[in-house]
């Protein structure tokens, strides 16, 4: 039996090898299931003949059958073995690809930041970032949908209907934020203000009144409040307030990102070469600035993307000083930016003549970049 199901999976009766043409290949072979499997049934075939020759079922054409079988197995296991390595090379291949241009794949990365933006997290329970938020307000029922809206954005959301309790919340769990209503029975809006502000130092809160009077506005900002709703407020008024102050700075950071994506594909479109030395001032303010945001930003791949371009533009920028500087010099009354000659004449005289004194600094090699 275990001879008919070898020449099952090896051929017909008449010899010839038959595959199925169901069975996906890799690299021009059998697919790696198919290699497992007759690589499995192989092992299991001998296993079996060793049974019987053990239990004296001896035949003397089981050698022959044996060491057929093992060639089997052998080819099976090389076929497997060729497989797996076309595949690491295709594997090895894409990420060369991938890695081809550092450039291509930041701007593709960023351009799929709209779409990772829009990501509900709720359903995992919190914000992207774990951001907490307390309501402390006496109306804490009529405002429910408030905090559904709030939850539904990826908040964790709690509350309290008294300063006393949302006091004692905050001194067992730190929060993110504070929407404090200003007219609660017991302790005020402000007082309860600065109690959790002795708790929470630069925790934020916002207040929350009914009261349209200036007093309490002015008292409510005196006591440098993070932002000032006054109701009836709707839900999406609240999240505005809420998304600002939490995530207002990964906002910004990531809309800047992508602007800067943006221009620098037409920075890369753009030639320096047609740059007359306003041009060049023009670009280097905006470069250097472009630098300090995304410092700031702590986007470090952006950073180095930009500063890549420094070496051709001073390259180019010292082609232009090579060619424009002896005709400013040569002529004084044409189109120029100011140089050292100007210095005294254009900015130092005016200055005494009105103020009849100056402190006169020179400061050799200033360089905008």
């Amino acid at each position: 039996m275990c001879r008919r199901l070898g020449e099952l999976r090896e051929g017909g009766p008449n010899g010839s090898r038959q595959r199925d043409i169901r069975e996906p290949t890799a690299g021009g072979g059998r697919s790696l299931l198919a290699c497992r499997y007759r690589q499995l049934l192989l092992r299991n075939t001998i296993i079996n003949e060793t049974r019987n020759e053990v239990r004296g079922e001896r035949h003397l054409s089981r050698p022959a059958e044996r060491r057929a079988a093992r060639e089997r197995c052998e080819r099976a296991k090389s076929e497997c073995r060729r497989g797996k390595r076309v595949g690491r090379h295709r594997r090895e291949k894409t990420m060369a690809g991938v890695h081809a241009s550092n450039l291509e794949w930041l701007c593709a990365a960023r351009e799929a930041l709209p779409a990772f933006d829009g990501l509900r997290l709720h359903s995992l329970g919190m914000a992207a970032n774990g951001k907490s938020v307390l309501w402390v307000d006496d109306e804490a029922e009529l405002l429910e949908p408030h905090r559904m809206f709030l939850r539904d954005k990826g908040f964790i959301v709690e509350s309290a209907t008294n300063a006393e309790d949302g006091a004692e919340l905050l001194r067992r769990r730190p929060f993110d934020l504070v929407l404090l209503d200003e007219q609660m029975p017991g302790m005020r809006g402000l007082d309860a203000f600065r109690e959790f502000r002795e708790i929470a130092p630069n925790l934020n809160i916002v207040m929350v009144t009914k009261s349209e009077e200036d007093t309490t506005l002015m008292e409510a900002l005196g006591a440098d409040v993070s932002s000032y709703l006054v109701k009836p407020v709707t839900p999406r008024q609240v999240y505005a307030v809420v998304a600002r102050l939490l995530e207002g700075t990964r906002i910004h950071h990531q809309a800047l990102a992508r602007r800067f994506v943006e221009r620098f594909r037409e920075l890369q479109a753009e030639s320096f070469r047609n740059l007359d030395w306003r041009g060049w001032i023009d670009r280097f303010t905006e470069l250097t600035q472009w630098d300090l945001d995304l410092v700031t930003a702590c986007e470090t791949g952006l950073t180095e993307t930009l500063r890549g371009l420094y070496p051709d533009m001073r390259r180019e920028f010292a082609h232009f000083m090579r060619r424009a500087y002896p005709q400013w010099v040569s002529n004084l009354s044409g189109d120029r930016p100011p140089l050292s000659v100007d210095v005294a004449h254009e900015f130092l005289l005016p200055i005494i003549e009105r103020d009849r004194q100056a402190l006169f600094v020179v400061i050799d090699c200033l360089r905008l970049d």
